[in-house]
């Protein structure tokens, strides 16, 4: 597999690099700082801020692609923000507020804010952002943050229905499908895939020497940015389709840890 070195490894998170209780393997940190020459980037639909605390221990080893490449941060220092349009995002909250049974969120760069909400979407929230708030109105905090998507909540594992059904949104505008509750929507072209282009070009590595995890559709633009792309044996059919490979594991049998800890360094 390895004709050329891999130089870089980007994992998603939920479903992928953690088991199902959101557990990060014990051997991964340990496997990073013995690997400094492979610069291994954390691509998450979560807020760079709750990265940072799950990572703490290594967290200036690792680039992170958070809000599903909507900011990009080396360690502490931030690479690049791609923040929604004032007008795009009250279009958006507008459309979300006036559907029944959901529940938007936006994520700006300094904190996410939501209105209060039913116990369902505040434990989902609780898990993907550290810095929250729960406020009367959200549209305030659209001049008063950089707006990096708006994600909405579907209860009862519906996403990929409300999906199907979603409004049209403005031009510009994407949604894209990041688990089997949340739709985030964000300008078009912003996603994984373009942000880890750019940590590439940045760091002058090869979609040759890179690798890349994933287990949703989300994932999809990660994957193809990387010659040696891995679904999990978990993924979404969609993403299986797409990858040059499927771990044999899941992400509970520590697929992503069999890959790796067998590479030819």
């Amino acid at each position: 597999m390895n004709e050329e070195r891999i130089r870089l490894i980007a994992l998603d998170l939920d479903g992928t690099l953690l088991d199902s209780n959101k557990n990060i393997p014990p051997e991964f940190m340990p496997w990073v700082l013995a690997h400094p020459e492979i610069k291994v980037v954390i691509a998450s639909g979560r807020q760079y801020y709750t990265l940072r605390e799950q990572f703490a221990e290594i967290s200036d080893r690792l680039v992170y692609i958070a809000e599903n490449g909507a900011v990009v941060f080396d360690g502490d220092k931030r690479l690049s923000v791609s923040p929604m349009a004032k007008d795009d995002a009250k279009s958006v909250l507008d459309i979300c507020l006036g559907l029944d049974d959901t529940d938007p969120m936006l994520c700006g760069l300094k904190s996410a804010y939501m209105l209060k909400g039913s116990g369902e979407v505040i434990e989902e929230a609780n898990k993907y952002y550290a810095r929250r708030m729960t406020v009367d109105s959200l549209y305030p905090y659209i001049s008063e943050d950089d707006i990096l998507k708006i994600a909405v909540f579907i209860p009862g594992f519906r996403a990929q229905e409300a999906y199907d059904a979603f409004p049209e949104l403005p031009d510009g505008l994407a949604k894209a499908l990041s688990g089997d509750s949340w739709i985030d929507i964000a300008p078009a072209g912003v996603d994984k895939g373009s942000a880890l282009q750019a940590v590439q070009k940045l760091l002058g590595i090869r979609a040759s020497e890179s690798m890349a995890f994933g287990d949703f559709l989300n994932d999809v633009t990660m994957l193809r940015a990387c010659d040696h792309s891995w679904a999990m044996a978990n993924a979404h059919p969609e993403l299986k389709a797409i990858a040059a490979n499927i771990t044999p594991y899941s992400n509970d049998e520590n697929g992503v840890m069999w890959v790796i800890e067998g590479l030819v360094l």
